[in-house]
């Protein structure tokens, strides 16, 4: 076979890989890839994909017309063929922000090929997303695909402080593997939020109810589960009282909720418990800046699409403590504040621990505890003295000022 004929060859590949993908045609599972042989045959790999039963017929058919050396042409619609998936994820708000990412991933990786919805808690975070198609629960032939931070739920996360990965990595990956892609690392090193025209024209919230229309927003509490993760509340005070009159500071999060909590502070425009989840995401499009822990605010700070008005990465600090290394969560254009390397607890990596204090309802022996508690607080966000935040703020304010 000569440059020519094997070009053509590969080209009428092309043309029908979409349905041809096959090695185990009666299970439905196709082979994707194929090597030409100097003697002109083909040498086919094989890669598992799940195709829908009702397509294995004709894609059987044209494989080994293929096979047999007769024509391949195949309509443009049976070409256009894709594979469609459900992709599933039920944990917290910072985790689905950072599985927006897997599909985006997915449409630029591999164009055409899948036809993606997603089952997630939090459908505000998907609205106007532009790579999603609705796809029922009743349609059998869709894959449904958790998203997790692996196929083994947390054995990325307990290999984190050897194996250095961003928890997005985490998600595409065990995408990946259980789509039989190659690879899907992703290209962005954020979320994939989206914001409608109409929603960037429209009035904050602090504008709308208090005429502020340049604000930073702050969340320095978290969930229950996850009480490590918690700033010290007199910290956070003296931040906003270090800024007051230069920096307006807006607070959310919840109020009154068993599961999530947030410190009173002064100073502040409270939102607390006044926000749904779209309304959180808005607010975050059009602050000046984020000051958070290791929360959802910081992943959306991220994810979120720019302001028109603002030409650089939107700021953000964040007080990580030691309970995760900042590879993990971290994204480049952030202020992070950790003290990993500085702790016994934390001397070769993140502690991983979630609670604070013992709950007492039977259930302790299977939480992980801070092994050092100040005051009801862990020792590693003590040492996160709001001097160096103050600091970090400041030289974002000066950095602006140029």
């Amino acid at each position: 076979m000569d440059d020519h004929e094997q070009n053509q060859a590969g080209l009428e590949l092309e043309k029908f890989k979409a349905v041809l993908k096959a090695a185990t045609l009666e299970s439905g599972q196709f082979l994707a890839s194929v090597t030409w042989l100097q003697d002109g045959r083909p040498q086919w790999h094989n890669c598992r994909v799940n195709f829908p039963d009702s397509q294995v017929d004709f894609a059987k058919s044209k494989f080994l017309e293929y096979l047999n050396g007769s024509s391949v042409a195949v309509q443009s619609e049976e070409r256009q063929l894709k594979q469609r998936v459900v992709l599933e994820n039920h944990q917290a708000v910072g985790d689905v922000v950072c599985c927006t990412a897997v599909v985006r991933e997915l449409h630029r990786q591999y164009p055409g090929r899948f036809e993606i919805d997603v089952r997630t808690p939090f459908p505000a975070l998907w609205e106007h997303n532009p790579h999603l198609t609705s796809i029922t629960d009743d349609d059998h032939q869709a894959l449904r695909i958790p998203m997790n931070c692996d196929e083994h739920i947390y054995s990325t996360v307990h290999k984190s402080n050897q194996h250095p990965i961003h928890l997005i990595e985490a998600y595409c990956q065990s995408v990946a593997n259980q789509l039989g892609l190659p690879s899907l690392r992703p290209c962005e090193l954020r979320g994939d939020i989206h914001i409608s025209p109409d929603e960037r024209g429209w009035m904050s919230i602090p504008h709308q109810l208090h005429g502020v229309q340049k604000y930073w927003v702050i969340s320095t509490g978290g969930k229950r589960e996850t009480t490590t993760k918690w700033w010290i509340d007199d910290y956070a005070q003296q931040v906003v009282d270090h800024f007051r009159g230069r920096i307006q500071f807006v607070m959310v999060g919840m109020k009154n909720d068993p599961n999530h909590w947030q410190p009173d502070l002064r100073g502040v425009i409270d939102l607390r418990g006044q926000t749904n989840l779209r309304e959180f995401v808005r607010l975050v499009h059009s602050a000046c800046g984020v000051l958070s822990g290791i929360t959802a605010a910081m992943h959306l700070a991220a994810a979120v699409p720019l302001p028109s008005w603002q030409n650089v990465a939107r700021p953000c600090v964040v007080v990580a403590g030691g309970r995760e290394p900042r590879t993990w969560y971290g994204y480049p254009t952030h202020r992070i504040l950790e003290t990993i390397g500085s702790l016994p607890c934390c001397a070769f990596g993140g502690c991983w621990h979630s609670h604070v204090l013992p709950f007492g309802d039977g259930n302790d022996s299977g939480r992980r505890f801070c092994e050092r508690v100040i005051e009801g607080k862990p020792k590693c966000m003590w040492m996160v003295r709001p001097e160096s935040v103050i600091s970090e703020i400041e030289r974002i304010l000066q950095a602006q000022a140029w």
